[in-house]
């Protein structure tokens, strides 16, 4: 009801429309009454007008009913939006005061905490102030302990970590010092003995060459006095002949005869003569070969000197038992001749000694081809104009190297990429023999991810944990160091051997088989002690041993290189011109921590 009341007034349209037109009807209606033509017809127009007006009034009176229902309505919603007004602006004013007392209080919470945990921040400050400090000086006195109990803590290591008896353990190491210091000795005396046969060579050399001086300058005076007799005898026979006229001092003046005294004289200066150029010859053959021995046992001498000092400084690394890192160094008590640095060191002296004699190239029994060594200089960009056959050796002796390296390399890349252990189903049992080496290494590196993987998942603080993997390399790789490719019919081994021979073939041709046998037998334990020492004992020591080729150009450093040649120029206007042995050390790259185990071979030039 109250919808359509709202609804009629808000649509008056009717009505308006109604009362506007009632006006001209009322007016046609009275038009029509004046010129009724009868009473009925006029009683016609007025009822009809009569009832026009009451609808005009009618109408009028429920237009007036809907202005009033409609002025109610306004008024009514106009009372209700009164009271929403004031509604919304009573809850306006409790919201302010709401939103005035949360920010005030807000800001006293804040202020409050703010100040609360700047008193806790700075609690929690001075707290840890002073557990650094005590940390501090519990970090120095440990300091002092592990430097005054260095040694005895190695020892318990290695007692509870490897079952190794700490007493046993230093009288080893007191036994290895005593060797070493016993090699050191012999090293010395061998030295030593160097020197005196020196020295008794030079002191022979310079009786043997007073005595042909002397004899020389004894044949230089028997020659003059000869010279000045013949002088003599040739005036006095010249004056003869003139006085006398005779025919025979003539003929004796004009010619030698059998008897006569001139012709012995010049006899016995020819004699001389040959005896002094023989003497000559045999003095400058005398100084030359003098001049060789005294080098070669100078060279000796200063070898056996350098690796009598590089050996001291090894035991004194070895006796502090403080090699690269000693935390993590692990001790191969079942084999301590391959204990590093030391025996690598030495191990190297011998792979050197031995890769000179495979590749030396003098002598009239070796023919050199021309394009080959050629081909071998430009590898390593040196110098193709003049050949040198010591450049040439150096060369080779680099080239094995690498040879053997780059073989090795595909060997175990081939293989060490963790595939599944199905892999391996597919070999016989020859096979998987010949594959020893590999599968080692191929097992290796999946436990080490495995361990990797459990460091990662697993929560520990055993420090043991994560050293695992450094240790078990280190196990790992000494028993490879060991018995790795110690077999000749090893097939990376064959393989191996016949790529050297046919290399060394191209470059060189031995006439003699003696000698060519004699390399025959070389090949193999130069191959395998390339492979143990760049490949095994590098990974037998925390951190790992690293190696190094100079290349042509690249200035001379005495501190990490060594020559080959001595021809006395000034070290700084020094340039490599082929490395033949590379740099290894640990941190080679790093001046301040570097180490170097061997220095690189390198032949110079002038820059």
């Amino acid at each position: 009801m109250a919808d359509s009341i709202i609804n009629n007034v808000t649509n008056p349209s009717k009505s308006r429309s109604l009362l506007g037109d009632a006006p001209a009807k009322i007016m046609e209606q009275l038009e029509l009454a004046k010129y009724a033509r009868d009473s009925g017809m006029f009683a016609d127009c007025v009822n009809a007008l009569e009832g026009m007006l009451r609808s005009f009034f009618q109408t009028q009176e429920d237009y007036s009913k809907r202005l009033e229902i409609q002025l109610a309505v306004q008024q009514h919603r106009c009372m209700e939006l009164n009271e929403k007004w004031k509604s919304a602006e009573n809850q306006s004013r409790m919201h302010k005061n709401y939103l005035d007392e949360t920010r005030k209080s807000l800001s006293e919470t804040k202020k409050n905490h703010d100040e609360i945990i700047i008193d806790e921040l700075r609690e929690k400050i001075q707290q840890y102030e002073r557990e650094i400090e005590k940390f501090d000086e519990r970090y120095a006195q440990q300091v002092q302990i592990n430097e005054r109990n260095q040694q005895i803590i190695h020892h318990y290591k290695c007692k509870y970590d490897y079952g190794i008896d700490p007493d046993s353990e230093v009288i080893s190491l007191r036994q290895r010092i005593l060797a070493l210091e016993k090699q050191l000795s012999e090293f010395r005396n061998a030295t030593a003995k160097i020197k005196i046969h020196a020295e008794k060579l030079e002191v022979s050399f310079r009786h043997e060459l007073q005595e042909m001086q002397q004899r020389y300058k004894d044949a230089e005076a028997r020659e003059a006095a000869i010279q000045k007799k013949y002088v003599l005898l040739k005036d006095d026979i010249t004056k003869m002949s003139i006085q006398n006229g005779n025919e025979e001092v003539k003929e004796l003046s004009a010619g030698p005869s059998c008897t006569n005294p001139l012709t012995e004289l010049e006899l016995e200066i020819s004699v001389l003569r040959g005896q002094k150029v023989e003497l000559e010859k045999q003095l400058y053959e005398a100084q030359n070969a003098a001049g060789k021995e005294k080098i070669g046992i100078e060279r000796k001498s200063t070898d056996a000197e350098v690796r009598t000092a590089e050996l001291l400084r090894r035991s004194s690394l070895f006796k502090d038992g403080t090699a690269i890192d000693d935390t993590t160094n692990v001790k191969q008590d079942d084999n301590d001749e391959d204990l590093l640095p030391l025996q690598l060191t030495v191990n190297i002296f011998k792979l050197q000694d031995s890769l000179k004699e495979l590749t030396h190239i003098k002598g009239r029994y070796v023919v050199l081809d021309a394009q080959g060594i050629t081909a071998l200089l430009q590898k390593y960009n040196c110098q193709t104009d003049f050949i040198s056959k010591p450049i040439v050796s150096s060369a080779l002796q680099r080239h094995i190297i690498e040879s053997v390296l780059q073989a090795t390399d595909i060997y175990f890349n081939e293989y060490l990429d963790a595939k599944n252990n199905s892999i391996w189903e597919q070999y016989t049992e020859t096979d998987l023999d010949h594959l020893l080496e590999m599968i080692i290494l191929n097992t290796t590196l999946n436990l080490n991810r495995y361990i990797r993987k459990l460091i990662e998942k697993r929560k520990g603080n055993d420090e043991s944990t994560c050293m695992a993997e450094a240790r078990i390399d280190q196990q790992v790789y000494a028993v490879l160091d060991d018995r790795g490719f110690a077999s000749v019919d090893h097939p990376l081994v064959e393989h191996l051997v016949l790529s050297v021979l046919t290399d060394l073939d191209k470059y060189r041709q031995l006439q003699d088989e003696t000698r060519k046998k004699d390399i025959e037998k070389l090949i193999f334990p130069i191959i395998r002690e390339i492979i143990r020492i760049f490949y095994f004992s590098y990974r037998t020591q925390v951190p790992y041993v690293e190696y190094h080729f100079f290349e042509r150009g690249e200035m001379f450093d005495p501190a990490i290189m060594e020559r080959l040649d001595d021809d006395g120029e000034e070290p700084g206007m020094l340039v490599v011109e082929i490395c033949s042995f590379p740099l290894i050390g640990v941190n080679i790259n790093d001046e301040r921590k570097r180490q170097v185990f061997n220095k690189a071979q390198v032949r110079v030039r002038s820059s």
